[in-house]
């Protein structure tokens, strides 16, 4: 199951012994490839744990064992990683980005209920009673791969300081964008458009480089993915309202679409 480069050695040996599991963009591939759909592509192998020393046991294995990890590099689309955030150590193994989530510890099941995208609820770990890997994914994620829809549902980020706004909404915007690009068809329900629009609002009102209206302006009309959404007719008026505040501009669009 696991068979790349060398680096597939060092993510098996952290999921049989340090009780670590991938979820997120590299499980959801990893399924669409095992069911023979198109796969959507992923930046990075993001595992998790079960509590903090199941991490730390990980961490070291990869100081001690390795000889050929980075930490703190700049990907291939230009994104940097930090070597260590409060939501994650990223190190490079051979060809793959291993980052060992710090945020969000526990079983399966409850770490996927965090994530705000269902259509990246895939995980796998190690089972030893059946002494093979074991897939968990959300019961409408063949769905969403094959009609390349979206769901989403928004999340409480739990940011206590304007600091921390701002560097979770610049985050996040990109995320967003990325996710919408992948998925061209569309939204799968209406709660996800109206959660997509709100986390938009709530990431160009606290993103640092979008301090003044003309600024946040520029920003929705260079935006392929959020102007799309805004200018969709399936996105009701009193949607669209919520952006009004960003300009003369803004008014215009949602009176253009009338």
């Amino acid at each position: 199951m696991l068979k790349w480069d060398k680096s597939a050695r060092h993510l098996e040996q952290i999921l049989k012994n340090c009780n670590g599991f991938v979820a997120g963009g590299f499980a959801v591939n990893l399924y669409a490839r095992q069911s023979k759909i198109t796969e959507p592509g992923y930046s990075d192998i993001d595992i998790f744990f079960t509590d903090e020393q199941e991490l730390i046991k990980a961490r070291d294995y990869l100081i001690a064992e390795m000889k050929d990890y980075e930490l703190g590099i700049q990907a291939a689309d230009n994104e940097i990683y930090p070597g260590e955030t409060a939501r994650a150590i990223t190190y490079r193994v051979g060809d793959k980005l291993f980052q060992l989530i710090k945020i969000r510890m526990g079983e399966i099941p409850e770490v996927l209920e965090t994530f705000d995208f269902e259509n990246s609820k895939a995980a796998f770990c190690w089972d030893n009673e059946t002494n093979d890997y074991r897939m968990t994914y959300s019961s409408v994620l063949t769905e969403l791969l094959v009609e390349r829809k979206v769901r989403y549902r928004i999340q409480d980020f739990q940011c206590t300081t304007d600091e921390e706004k701002k560097h979770r909404s610049c985050a996040n915007m990109s995320r967003l964008d990325r996710y919408i690009t992948r998925y061209p068809g569309g939204f799968f329900d209406l709660k996800s458009r109206e959660d997509i629009l709100f986390q938009y609002l709530w990431n160009l009102n606290n993103w640092k480089n979008h301090k003044n209206l003309a600024n946040k302006m520029s920003y929705i009309l260079s935006s392929n993915p959020l102007a799309n959404i805004l200018k969709d007719k399936e996105t009701t008026k009193e949607l669209l309202v919520m952006f009004c505040h960003l300009g003369p501009e803004m008014i215009t669009m949602i009176r253009n679409r009338e």
